[in-house]
């Protein structure tokens, strides 16, 4: 079944400025509340600026934070989403501060910056940064794995997509929205962080089929980091992540393959199976082969701007 997108009317205005008035004990109003609808695909989630009048003590600028509404029938995946979320804060792992908890919204910290796909997509942000970037991801996925180890609330965090990493203006990478965050095995965040690589702009559904090798390169350099990225100072080892090079190259197919059925673009990806298979044999080899893959240099490709967060 296709996930369902929340729509800018889908946020609850009035039942978010109801509950939110009975958590701070005075009044704002539904005019004050400005909601900038942000994409999802299960809980209606906005970007919150509450403007201040002399009945609110906001500060001169007033708020912004992040709401993510459940609905009545979601107390588990909002239970599930906080204590995921509570648990990275414990151990170090970087993810939205929780900031308030009401009956049907879950009250967040905004993070400043830009999401690790507009970085990639970005021809004004040198190689050499996207390869950086990438070995900060894996680092980061690395040590929400470790932390998460034998906790009983989720063994992966779900719809790694490179859209759901923040990356500051101080350089550090904050995971955000974790609705699916469950028990399967921890090396589908890695699949699917390399299925967000690889489509993203230009990429394997790109036009005129342009050189995307370097899209295997930044893969690469997201195992790379993820060997080097637990939370206990643990070197993984590249065998360790990569235990059989074959049915990790199937499982990456197969976990395309499912996001391509929920995307709708089945069709497209199939006839292109055959070289995306190719292209992740050798970028296995080379990983399992050297301890560090090369950096390119900038290409000097022409800039164009990027949409922020």
């Amino acid at each position: 079944m296709v996930p369902k997108r929340t729509e800018p009317n889908d946020f609850p205005k009035e039942r978010f400025v109801q509950q939110y008035n009975r958590l701070v004990q005075h009044s704002i109003r539904a005019s004050q509340v400005q909601p900038r609808v942000l994409r999802s695909r299960k809980h209606a989630t906005a970007e919150i600026s509450i403007t201040r009048d002399q009945s609110f003590e906001g500060g001169s600028q007033g708020l912004v934070f992040i709401a993510k509404h459940y609905s009545d029938a979601e107390a588990m995946p909002m239970k599930k989403e906080l204590a995921v979320l509570l648990h990275s804060n414990d151990k170090g792992v970087l993810v939205p501060r929780t900031l308030h908890v009401l009956n049907n919204f879950l009250i967040l910290e905004k993070i400043e910056g830009f999401t690790l796909m507009d970085l990639i997509n970005d021809v004004c942000v040198p190689r050499v940064q996207k390869h950086e970037a990438m070995n900060a991801l894996g680092a980061w996925l690395s040590a929400f794995h470790s932390a998460f180890e034998q906790t009983g609330i989720a063994r992966r965090r779900g719809d790694a997509n490179l859209r759901n990493f923040i990356m500051t203006p101080a350089g550090s990478i904050v995971g955000v929205d974790f609705e699916e965050a469950d028990d399967a095995d921890p090396a589908r965040d890695l699949h699917e962080a390399m299925d967000s690589i690889v489509q993203s702009d230009p990429g394997i559904f790109s036009p005129g089929q342009p050189d995307i090798d370097w899209k295997y390169q930044l893969c690469e350099r997201l195992l790379r980091g993820y060997a080097t990225g637990a939370r206990d100072g643990a070197r993984k080892e590249a065998a360790d992540i990569v235990h059989d090079p074959s049915r990790f190259v199937e499982a990456q197919l197969d976990v395309m393959q499912r996001l391509a059925a929920i995307r709708g673009t089945s069709a497209r990806l199939a006839p292109l199976v055959p070289a995306v298979r190719k292209n992740m044999e050798l970028m296995i080899e080379r990983f399992l082969a050297t301890d560090s893959g090369p950096v390119p240099r900038n290409t000097g490709d022409p800039c164009r701007s990027i949409s922020r967060r």
